[in-house]
C-alpha cells in the first residue's frame, strides 16, 4: 500500500473517531455537539472518497480551534487549570491539523479529486467568529431558579459588555473569588436607593413588581431587613458595603456598581451577603439556554454524571 494510501485510511479512519467521540459527549452533554459530529463524518467520508478539501478543510476547522485559544485565556475566568487544558487541546489540535493539510496535499497531487472549497472555509470561519463575542457556561447551583435550573448550559454575549439595565441577567466574577462565575438578576443600578423588608423589594420608594422570584420556602438566613446592622455569617463584607452607602435607611447604590439578587431569594448568595457588584467584574449577558440536564447521580470523585436531559428546556431565549 502506498504512502499517500495508507495517509488516506488514517485520516479518514481517525474523523469517524473523532465522530464517535462527539457522539458519546453530545450524549451525556450538549446536544449541539451533533453538528461537530456531522462535519467529522462528512470529513471522513470525503477524505475516503478522496477528496482533497475535505481534509485541507477539516485542518482548517481544527486551525480555527487552535485561533480560539489566545481568546479564552484572555478571560480573566480561566485559572491556571484550564490555561493548561486548553494549552493541551492547542497543541493537539495543531497536529491533527497537520496530519489533514498533509493528506489534502497527498490527494491534491495524486489521484484524488478537488472537492468544493467554500464550505469548508465558511465552517471555519463560523466555528471561530462566533468565540470572539459569545461564550458557554453552566450554572451550577439552584441560585436562579425557575429561570435557570441547575445543569442548563447557557451561551453568554461577552463583547461588547452593554450597560446591564434593572430586571437583566448578568454574569459577572465573584466579588469573593475572581475565579468564579456567578449568574444572578440586576435589581438596582448606580444612583438607585433599595431596602428589603422579608421577601419584598422597595426600589426608589416603590414596591418591585417580580414575577420570576421563587418562593418555594421561607429565607432564614437574612436578616428580615435590609440593610442590616447585624451581618449573617460570611456576609460582613456586605454589611461594610452597606455601612458606607446607606441613607435615611435605604442602600444607595454607588457609581459602576450594582446591586443583584438570585430569583430563588431563599438560597442565593447574592449583594444581601457581599455587596456590589462592580461594573469591571460584569463578564455578559445570557440569551439563550442550549442544553439542559438534570442530574440524579454522584460519582466516587464528586461529580454528578447521570440523568436525564430535559428537553423542553432546550434553546430556550432568556
Amino acid at each position: 500500500m502506498k504512502t499517500g494510501e495508507k495517509m488516506r485510511i488514517v485520516a479518514g479512519v481517525l474523523a469517524f473517531l473523532m465522530a464517535a467521540s462527539g457522539l458519546l459527549a453530545a450524549i451525556t452533554g450538549p446536544v449541539v455537539v451533533l453538528v461537530a459530529v456531522l462535519v467529522a463524518m462528512g470529513a471522513g467520508i470525503g477524505i475516503l472518497r478522496g477528496r482533497a478539501w475535505s481534509a485541507y478543510g477539516f485542518a482548517l476547522l481544527l486551525i480555527a480551534q487552535v485561533l480560539r485559544v489566545p481568546v479564552m485565556m484572555l478571560r480573566p475566568w480561566y485559572g491556571a487549570t484550564g490555561v493548561f487544558r486548553l494549552t493541551l487541546l492547542a497543541i493537539l489540535y495543531t497536529g491533527f491539523a497537520w496530519l489533514y493539510w498533509a493528506t489534502g496535499r497527498r490527494l491534491s497531487t495524486g489521484d484524488g479529486v478537488r472537492g468544493k472549497a467554500w464550505p469548508w472555509v465558511m465552517l471555519a470561519i463560523v466555528s471561530f467568529v462566533p468565540s470572539i463575542f459569545f461564550h458557554n457556561f453552566t450554572m451550577p447551583s439552584g441560585s436562579m431558579e425557575e429561570t435557570i435550573l441547575p445543569g442548563e448550559s447557557l451561551l453568554v454575549r461577552v463583547f461588547p459588555m452593554e450597560t446591564p439595565k434593572r430586571g437583566e441577567i448578568v454574569l459577572f466574577l465573584s466579588p469573593t473569588d475572581e475565579k468564579v462565575v456567578l449568574t444572578k438578576r440586576v435589581i438596582a443600578v448606580p444612583g438607585d436607593r433599595i431596602r428589603m423588608e422579608g421577601a419584598t423589594v422597595f426600589l426608589n420608594g416603590n414596591e418591585l413588581k417580580e414575577a420570576y422570584v421563587t418562593r418555594s420556602r421561607q429565607d432564614t438566613f437574612y436578616p428580615a431587613k435590609i440593610p442590616y446592622t447585624e451581618p449573617p455569617d460570611g456576609c460582613a463584607q456586605g454589611a461594610v458595603a452597606f455601612a458606607q452607602n446607606s441613607k435615611a435607611g435605604e442602600i444607595v447604590v454607588p457609581a459602576a456598581n450594582y446591586f443583584v439578587l438570585g430569583d430563588n431569594r431563599a438560597d442565593s448568595l447574592d449583594s444581601r451577603c457581599w455587596g456590589f457588584v462592580d461594573s469591571k467584574s460584569l463578564v455578559g449577558v445570557p440569551f439563550l439556554i442550549y442544553d439542559s440536564w438534570e442530574r440524579s447521580s454522584v460519582d466516587t470523585g464528586g461529580r454528578e454524571v447521570l440523568g436525564r436531559r430535559r428537553w423542553f428546556r432546550l434553546f430556550h431565549l432568556l
